[in-house]
């Protein structure tokens, strides 16, 4: 069923909606529809030919639209046996009202997660523009010092421009434009004034964008920058891969 996902989502949307190409879900009704390749360039874990839906706006008429799918290309299909589909929803979000309605028969509606335990990890499929998904690299200096480097986040550039954070590439050659970046250097994590504005760049000029975090050097027990890391941890668009972990200074 799920074989050809891609055009077989885009003839039904142009059924559904009068003649909807998928450029045109995005532009208009803020859907998104990527599918990934067998490229993986960060290591990040992306699975080869993972399909990935984003939604900008209403939840519950996409979760209806794809209710209209599933019935859909099970006619087509005329199948003895439907596709089963899952639903995990991460424990901030909230399909109540919308399930009663939902009227393909074969869902199975699992606990809700956290972010970070979901049955599907957020970088397993591709990112909504783009090959990489922005990271949010640390470098620790020690126990309350590190700099930060924001990578694959071009199209934020006027925001982080009005806060005042230099950016620039790394690794050009002459091949490569190399990576866009923005940098804040030698960030005192002891100080409240500079923890909030890191903040203001998480929330207010990346607007809360799941972010790869990787961690450089060697963290403290029960240091600043220890406690800092914990408290990113909490924040569900911040995703620690286990690999990349910083060790501990006693560990």
């Amino acid at each position: 069923m799920l074989y050809q996902f891609k055009e077989k989502f885009g003839e039904f949307i142009r059924e559904k909606l009068s003649g909807t190409t998928l450029a045109e879900l995005q532009d208009k009704h803020g859907i998104r529809l990527v599918l990934g390749d067998a490229n993986d360039p960060d290591d990040c874990g992306i699975v080869p030919w993972r399909i990935a839906f984003y939604v900008v706006g209403d939840l519950a008429n996409f979760m209806y639209l794809l209710d209209d799918f599933w019935g859909h290309i099970a006619e087509k299909m005329a199948t003895e046996k439907k596709c089963d589909v899952h639903v995990s929803m991460a424990s901030d979000v909230s399909v109540d009202d919308t399930w009663e309605n939902l009227a393909y028969p074969n869902y199975t509606l699992n606990e809700p997660q956290p972010s970070d335990k979901l049955p599907v990890s957020i970088f397993e499929s591709p990112p909504c523009f783009g090959k990489r998904p922005a990271t949010f690299a640390i470098d620790v200096h020690d126990a309350s010092t590190v700099s930060i480097v924001i990578s694959q986040v071009y199209a934020f550039r006027d925001r982080f421009e009005d806060m005042g954070i230099q950016g620039g590439r790394v690794g050009v050659t002459e091949t490569s434009r190399g990576d866009y970046v923005r940098i804040m250097k030698d960030v005192d994590i002891s100080s409240q004034e500079e923890k909030s504005r890191i903040v203001q760049v998480i929330e207010k000029v990346l607007r809360n964008l799941a972010l790869r975090v990787l961690v450089d050097g060697e963290v403290e027990a029960d240091s600043a920058v220890s406690k800092w890391l914990e408290s990113l941890r909490d924040r569900p668009n911040m995703y620690f891969p286990a690999k990349a972990e910083a060790v501990s200074a006693d560990a």
